[in-house]
């Protein structure tokens, strides 16, 4: 399970870029589930999520970086919101 965190708690960013990074891809290959919240999801694709449509198809996305079918993206946010 990967628990990616985009930002320590003081605020500093710990990566930099999403774009051809060879730990981040590594990472997503490795893990079995990934869980980002919204805004983590959003840097990893480098766009909003806005809608349910948008958050299908963002999981689809994210899925496909893990490319395995073996691999769950479980997007934190979106289920802590809508339970509530």
């Amino acid at each position: 399970v990967w628990d990616p965190v985009l930002k320590s708690s003081t605020g500093m960013t710990l990566f930099r870029t999403r774009q051809n990074s060879p730990l981040l891809e590594k990472l997503w290959k490795l893990s079995r589930v990934v869980t980002p919240n919204l805004p983590e999801a959003e840097w990893f694709l480098g766009r909003k999520i806005s809608s349910a449509q948008g958050i299908t198809t963002a999981l689809n996305d994210l899925f496909q970086k893990g490319a395995r079918s073996d691999h769950a993206v479980i997007l934190k946010e979106f289920i802590e919101k809508n339970l509530n």
